[in-house]
């Protein structure tokens, strides 16, 4: 464990110190949901955009080449990939192969947010057979939909101005 995730542990550790035990059990619950999102956005992303992941498969002849800016995928790879980006709005890859602009990911992001708020059951099957990955969405959206973040805050903003006696509007 590197200094930056003991500091993280250390973190988490003084935040839920001062909970009680709903509380953990929400944070928990939520922070569960989170890393779900994050997996299921990576795969997504991965998915949709393998180009970017290229460059691990490398071997050390590519890797030099890539270092001195030449793009070892094939010119007509090169070709189809820079034309799907351009048709969904994004930057073409660099000479050497590599991303040079997160759009990608903001696009992955707001795809999947889009996705998760849309009740069109066929723009679900259709990304979940895209990315043919082990993911319950139906568990996933029936744990997001019992935990209603806004309801629980509005409550316990209630819960508190009565124990403290302060008005909330």
């Amino acid at each position: 464990m590197n200094r930056y995730e003991k500091e993280q542990r250390k973190n988490r550790q003084k935040l839920l110190a001062e909970f009680n035990t709903e509380q953990i059990e929400f944070f928990e619950a939520i922070e569960e949901l989170r890393n779900t999102l994050n997996r299921f956005e990576s795969k997504f992303h991965v998915t949709m955009f393998p180009e970017e992941y290229d460059y691990m498969m490398d071997d050390f002849g590519d890797a030099k080449a890539r270092k001195r800016g030449e793009n070892p995928m094939s010119e007509r790879y090169q070709k189809e990939v820079n034309e799907r980006r351009q048709k969904l709005g994004l930057e073409p890859l660099e000479d050497n192969g590599m991303v040079r602009y997160d759009d990608s990911l903001i696009y992955t992001n707001e795809k999947v947010a889009r996705l998760l708020t849309s009740q069109d059951q066929t723009l679900k099957a259709e990304i979940k057979e895209l990315i043919d990955v082990d993911f319950n969405f139906k568990h996933f959206m029936e744990h997001l939909k019992s935990y209603d973040v806004t309801q629980y805050h509005a409550d316990k903003r209630k819960e508190m101005a009565k124990r403290y006696g302060a008005h909330i509007t």
